[in-house]
């Protein structure tokens, strides 16, 4: 799903490459005018977000660890400074469950005590500083379609869990730890009406954590792919 999911994000990115706008206006080329002269095309704004109050709800797909299958859910409530720029308050919420590849390795060392160390993604609390320098539109035969594309910066505290105390023994036991890492992400909206808009998601976080018997903290990094709808208030 994760790969499919990655598909679908390059194939915006073409569209967004092809039909988005940076600005309100923009110069439209004729080649049948004289070289100096300049035609201004409007890229009307159908759909505004300044000064709004935004809440998006999202699914996600997360590749967090090699050993487990990871799903969750997403809460973020924004506020748009203008229309390029907003600030995000996200929660993320992970669920994690072993993977059959874990499944495999127990199976193939029945006797052994010994289970992979693991450190598991529980949850997370963000500050995105967001810019959204695209709007465009596409027009088919019937209807036109508005969307942005944007991007941003967080930084936040991640609760996770692993078994690197015990991973060599028989009881495998977890423990929730708090660790502070970023977050990047690209993210697509389009707009259905003024107040309601769908849209898709990647993140790219990191994070320092302990992931070895030795107990030295290192970075580990994961994606998350999201799909959900918004509200602007």
């Amino acid at each position: 799903m994760v790969d499919d999911m990655k598909k679908w994000i390059f194939l915006l990115c073409l569209l967004a490459a092809q039909y988005s706008f940076a600005g309100q206006t923009s110069i439209y080329k004729f080649n049948w005018l004289d070289e100096d002269e300049k035609v201004f095309v409007i890229q009307n704004k159908e759909y505004v977000k300044s000064k709004r109050l935004g809440l998006d709800f999202n699914f996600l797909k997360s590749d967090s660890s090699a050993y487990q299958s990871t799903n969750g859910f997403t809460g973020a409530m924004a506020y748009y400074f203008n229309e390029e720029f907003s600030l995000d308050f996200t929660y993320k919420h992970y669920m994690n469950r072993d993977n059959v590849d874990y499944q495999n390795l127990k199976k193939a060392f029945p006797t052994t005590t010994m289970s992979p160390l693991l450190r598991k993604i529980d949850s997370a609390m963000l500050v995105h500083l967001n810019w959204i320098p695209f709007y465009g539109k596409i027009n088919t035969f019937n209807s036109i379609y508005y969307f942005d594309v944007g991007m941003g910066l967080g930084l936040g505290q991640f609760k996770t869990s692993s078994n690197y105390k015990t991973y060599q023994t028989a009881s495998e036991a977890y423990e929730q730890e708090a660790n502070s890492g970023f977050d990047g992400r690209v993210f697509f909206k389009f707009h259905f009406t003024q107040n309601f808009n769908f849209g898709f998601e990647y993140s790219y976080t990191g994070l320092k954590a302990i992931m070895s018997a030795d107990k030295k903290e290192t970075m580990i990094y994961y994606n998350d792919l999201m799909i959900g709808i918004g509200f602007l208030l």
